[in-house]
């Protein structure tokens, strides 16, 4: 065997136990696989789409405060009706198999190379093929909105819809996988950071950020800007704030609020 077919091996290998230890459901009835799956993601019809399929759903869900990184799998070929999430996105990262999304009027094939990226918007239909396993990041709509406000220095003119394809092999897709990849084998480990809220509420901007800087969507032209330097006297206040809070987890959102500027505008003003 090749190196490249061992390394295909192993990873192939990795992704079948990814999230094991986060399992809550293991199910061959339909409802149960709806109903359970309902209360992690969004409320949605489940149907067998091909005659003869049988049911064998498993789903992995590990919180992390605002953002849950899930594993979810139906072993049959379903058809799946959500309407609108309304109060979350939604990333989808087929590990396996195929996936046909079709969210608003853009359809995708999603594969290990595409994942797809659904709006709380826009609403989604998709049917998953049997061989079908995907890491799934949920992400508040209410994180995502408020990260991109904060970040721009002002209120968003319209709702934040994202592109529904993202190219995983493309620089921006590249750093969302390598993300959710480190994410994924930290919460495999028996012991990992993110027991510590300290840990959860960074990697939770974190993971909001970066969706808002890999996949386009109208806000990120002007989220990619620098911002105007910062006056000598917030950048002080910032400092004297971290040095009085050092015990708390504070964020970059959280300082940038305390000195009422935006965050590029926090990091423009530390560069200088």
């Amino acid at each position: 065997m090749g190196n490249r077919a061992m390394i295909a091996t192993s990873v192939s290998s990795a992704s079948s136990m990814a999230l094991g230890r986060y399992a809550i459901l293991r199910t061959r009835d339909l409802d149960e696989a709806t109903s359970r799956v309902s209360c992690v993601l969004s409320p949605h019809e489940l149907s067998i789409a091909r005659q003869g399929d049988h049911l064998d759903a498993e789903m992995c869900h590990a919180p992390l405060g605002g953002v849950s990184i899930n594993r979810l799998r139906y072993g049959a070929t379903v058809d799946i009706d959500v309407g609108r999430t309304k109060d979350f996105v939604l990333v989808m990262m087929p590990l396996a198999g195929m996936a046909e999304i079709h969210c608003g009027d853009v359809s995708v094939r999603s594969t290990q190379k595409v994942a797809s990226v659904v709006s709380p918007t826009l609403p989604l239909r998709m049917r998953s093929r049997e061989d079908a396993d995907q890491i799934m990041v949920r992400v508040d709509r209410a994180l995502i909105e408020r990260q991109c406000a904060q970040h721009l220095g002002h209120d968003l003119r319209a709702p934040i819809e994202f592109d529904v394809a993202m190219d995983l092999t493309a620089p921006g897709g590249q750093s969302w996988r390598a993300l959710i990849q480190y994410l994924v084998a930290e919460l495999d480990r028996e012991v990992n950071v993110f027991s510590s809220p300290l840990t959860r509420v960074h990697a939770e901007h974190l993971v909001a950020a970066t969706l808002l800087l890999a996949q386009p969507h109208r806000y990120r032209d002007e989220l990619a800007r620098p911002g105007p330097s910062i006056a000598p006297a917030f950048v002080r206040r910032v400092e004297e704030y971290v040095a009085c809070h050092a015990d708390e987890p504070l964020t970059v959102t959280d300082l940038a609020a305390h000195a009422g500027v935006s965050t590029s505008t926090l990091f423009a003003g530390f560069r200088e």
